[in-house]
């Protein structure tokens, strides 16, 4: 009789329902630890910043936020009880969520200057308050989950994108040497080009002569920046409610801008800040005069020059501020 042809793979041996069953304990036991991982590392980004320590130096009485127009602009070493707790390359929605734990761990503040101005509702994109992309997410891990409502922290758990944005090699860096907030890259930021009439810093007016094409003009109706701008909004009255929650003065900053007018007019802008509070301080300086254009960066950012120049004004001089009402008059007039 013929020897019995020898089974070399046992998976010949198994039924199709048995095979199956092997398939899907397979994928099961890779599948478990991969989310066991995912769901360490997210509890780790939203957990991150509650164990964080935001103390400032006790006699910090004002602190500025925003992207990098006050980052570079207020240079804090010129300024005597203050710190600039602006970020480069974000908006007001990055800050704002931490300002809570800002104010509650330092009673002794009681003023905060908020990025404000034609630049905030020019040049920020507006992203949706309730969606996001994946870019966005990873962009903002771990701070878009300090201050999250269960609600819409379910929906982040519940979308892919959420996990892509996990996945991505830049949350490495997002989570290195940040146990204290002043390990954070926050505060006082030197722009590196020599001055607006630099060959490196011509690509602002050239981006926004092509904005200015784009709309068609300088001059925008209400209806639009509602549109198109209503995130910068949404995060610059956050910002308001939460300073007075806290008893502490809000200021909207006005940081100082290169011809701006030819780009924006302040009627527009003036149509789309009236409805603000009447009494809510604003502090102006966007037609702060400088000797001549080198203090600028670009259009929107000064130099190290310019940011000691102008810090220096604040600090011998004060800080102008004045209501949204006399400001409006002051405007209307003009």
């Amino acid at each position: 009789m013929p020897k019995a042809k020898q089974v070399t793979d046992l998976n010949d041996c198994l039924s199709p329902t048995k095979k199956m069953k092997k398939f899907l304990l397979n994928i099961f036991a890779v599948a478990v630890p991969a989310i066991v991982i995912l769901v360490a590392i997210s509890w780790y980004c939203i957990t991150s910043l509650k164990r964080s320590d935001f103390r400032l130096s006790e006699d910090t009485h004002t602190i500025v936020i925003g992207p990098s127009t006050t980052g570079c602009a207020m240079n804090e070493k010129y300024l005597n009880r203050f710190e600039n707790l602006s970020r480069d390359g974000t908006a007001l929605d990055f800050t704002v969520p931490l300002l809570p734990r800002i104010l509650k761990e330092n009673p002794q503040i009681d003023t905060v200057l908020i990025n404000h101005g034609r630049f905030q509702f020019r040049y920020q994109k507006n992203i949706s308050v309730k969606h996001h992309s994946s870019q966005w997410i990873r962009h903002h891990l771990p701070f878009i989950f300090y201050d999250t409502e269960p609600s819409r922290l379910k929906d982040y758990f519940l979308s892919s994108n959420f996990y892509c944005a996990i996945l991505n090699p830049e949350l490495l860096l997002v989570l290195s040497n940040r146990s204290k907030m002043k390990n954070f890259d926050i505060g006082f930021t030197e722009i590196t080009r020599d001055n607006l009439n630099n060959r490196d810093a011509q690509w602002s007016i050239a981006w926004y002569d092509s904005l200015k094409r784009e709309h068609g003009g300088n001059d925008y109706s209400k209806e639009y920046l509602r549109e198109h701008y209503s995130s910068a909004d949404y995060w610059a009255r956050k910002a308001i409610e939460i300073c007075k929650q806290n008893n502490v003065v809000p200021v909207l900053f006005f940081t100082p801008l290169y011809q701006y007018d030819r780009w924006f007019t302040m009627k527009s802008f003036c149509d789309f800040i009236r409805d603000y509070e009447e009494n809510t301080l604003i502090s102006d300086y966007e037609d702060f005069k400088f000797p001549d254009d080198t203090y600028y960066g670009d259009v929107h950012h000064l130099n190290k020059k310019g940011s000691i120049y102008f810090t220096s004004h604040i600090a011998n001089n004060g800080l102008k501020t004045q209501t949204l009402k006399e400001w409006l008059k002051e405007k209307d007039n003009e």
